[in-house]
């Protein structure tokens, strides 16, 4: 892969990862739980996941799914895609 692939590649997936990455974050934030923004914990979807399963707001709902699962997808993609690009 070229330098100009990567920077596609990483246009593509990696700046919405992070939007995504810090949003979740910020909805942790302001529902009481511990947020580390240094690292990337998998102790932080599962935190979000109970988040998404206790609200009642349908709205919300739907949002914070939308939010896990896009990120759950884009980075599928981005690790599928750097093993078929290379």
């Amino acid at each position: 892969m070229n330098d100009f692939g990567i920077f596609i590649w990483v246009f593509i997936c990696g700046f919405p990862s992070l939007i995504l990455w810090l949003i979740m974050l910020y909805i942790l934030d302001t529902k009481g739980e511990p947020v580390n923004y240094s690292f990337v914990m998998p102790s932080q979807y599962k935190q979000f996941w109970r988040i998404i399963k206790s609200e009642e707001n349908r709205i919300n709902k739907v949002m914070y799914n939308t939010i896990f699962w896009a990120q759950i997808a884009l980075f599928l993609i981005f690790i599928i895609g750097g093993i078929v690009m290379n």
